[in-house]
């Protein structure tokens, strides 16, 4: 999830790891782990799903076709923020 996500939730979601990608983690509360990107999180955790969470205010503007690959089905998505929203964090 995002940091804004992981900000609106009181405590961790259940009893799996919660990642927050972010270049902060000293400002993450406990039980919530940094990630650093998407493909460490995949590195770090080959045997698992991974569900991204992010905040709301994103829309969608472009998806791709669905692609199967190894019994996988997938698809691309650009998710953007609307120009008025900020892109910074506030402190």
């Amino acid at each position: 999830m995002g940091w804004a996500t992981d900000n609106e939730f009181a405590a961790p979601l259940g009893d799996q790891d919660d990642f927050v990608l972010t270049a902060d983690a000293a400002r993450l509360r406990v039980s919530f782990r940094a990630i650093g990107n998407l493909g460490q999180l995949v590195a770090e955790n080959p045997a698992e799903d991974v569900c991204v969470m992010f905040q709301s205010d994103f829309r969608l503007v472009a998806q791709s076709d669905d692609h199967e690959e190894g019994g996988i089905t997938y698809r691309f998505e650009t998710w953007r923020r609307p120009a008025s929203q900020p892109t910074t964090r506030p402190d």
